[in-house]
């Protein structure tokens, strides 16, 4: 026999409508406030360049408004100006790295990891990008993580290539004048074979002396040319020694393309600029260390910085940079928990109703007597 039940088509249909105006009232009501770690992050890299326009400016170097629009005193010389370059580079991707809030969009990438304050991360740089090397420094010292840096002293051009201001020397600037608490482990020379294979002898100590001055070993980390496998196990052995014991690496950031971090040049192809949890879908040519910690941590791959800055909306000409702390990837939007509370409350309160409504319905429909069953 057929009995009427309140939980009917028109019933859920009812409810979500009535979900549907609460979710809309509640987020009618949401603010957006600004990340203020990635604004210290911002802060932080901005800091950095100032120091490092002033050390610059100090040494004698004069700035080329040319290629130096922003006239940071960063960008570097042409290739054949110096000894420490290894290849060619673009300038405009030096330029891009240059924009402060770069290091807010180097926070957001840390945080989809899902990276916490006091985590060991383990980075891999170059000379070549400076300005993404400063952003990821700035990124963890905002975040208060534990890194532990390898770097290769050879730079492209345009980057930190001059002779006696390598990033090397960039690093102890600021270590120095107490801006940054870590900085690199370790260097190796750079270039092809990560000891500048074919460069020249000149190049070579060029290179070395810019590591021996930076009180590092330029031998620590020397691997056998065309045996890739030592080149990496010299270098994981060097990162597993700056942990303590029980303690493990949570993430891998990679700047640059440096030959012991990437491997082949060719593997830049295939590798996606920003966060990458799934290189072992992907076969590569000569592996480097970054395919090594990708078999047990996500890695942040950062090489093609204009392609990075259009994925946050920010410019790659250097014009229209947006003042620091300005644009969407420092929004955060919170919805009032006040009315997020109250629209709950109502919702539970219609689902209450329907299921006693249904409960005596069907408690006066038990009490009908059915004759034809009794026929």
């Amino acid at each position: 026999m057929f009995k009427p039940s309140l939980r009917s088509n028109w019933s859920y249909i009812g409810l979500g409508l009535l979900a549907m105006l609460i979710f809309y009232f509640a987020q009618s009501k949401s603010s957006t406030v600004k990340d203020e770690i990635k604004l210290t992050a911002a802060h932080n890299m901005r800091h950095y360049m100032e120091i490092l326009k002033d050390e610059s400016i100090a040494r004698g170097y004069v700035i080329n408004t040319d290629v130096d629009k922003l006239e940071t005193g960063i960008i570097g010389v042409e290739r054949d100006s110096s000894l420490v370059t290894t290849s060619y580079g673009s300038l405009s991707r030096r330029v891009t790295a240059l924009n402060p809030n770069m290091a807010a969009v180097i926070v957001d990438l840390i945080q989809q990891a899902d990276i916490k304050t006091g985590d060991y991360v383990a980075i891999g740089l170059t000379g070549a990008i400076p300005g993404t090397n400063l952003a990821v420094y700035a990124a963890c010292e905002a975040m208060k993580l534990k890194p532990v840096v390898i770097s290769s002293v050879g730079s492209a051009e345009y980057g930190a290539n001059r002779n006696d201001f390598t990033w090397l020397d960039m690093e102890s600037v600021l270590q120095q004048e107490g801006a940054i608490s870590f900085r690199s482990s370790y260097a190796s020379m750079g270039g092809n074979w990560d000891i500048a294979t074919g460069m020249g002898r000149s190049r070579q100590q060029a290179l070395e002396k810019a590591i021996t001055r930076n009180n590092l070993n330029p031998n620590t980390l020397k691997g056998e040319t065309d045996n890739p496998a030592s080149l990496i196990r010299k270098r994981m052995d060097a990162y597993n020694r700056e942990i303590p014991a029980g303690k493990r690496f949570k993430l891998f950031i990679n700047i640059g393309a440096g030959f012991a971090n990437i491997g082949h040049l060719v593997n830049t192809t295939k590798l996606k600029t920003g966060l990458n949890t799934s290189l072992n879908e992907l076969e590569f040519e000569i592996e480097g260390v970054m395919m090594e910690f990708a078999n047990w941590v996500p890695v942040i791959h950062i090489n093609n910085t204009e392609k990075l800055a259009l994925d946050y909306n920010l410019s790659i000409e250097a014009e229209n940079f947006k003042p620091l702390g300005e644009g969407q990837v420092y929004e955060i939007k919170r919805v009032n928990q006040t009315f997020a509370a109250i629209g709950l409350l109502i919702l539970l309160v219609a689902i209450f109703v329907v299921v006693m409504f249904d409960r005596k319905d069907r408690h006066f429909t038990s009490n009908i007597v059915d004759h034809d069953l009794e026929l």
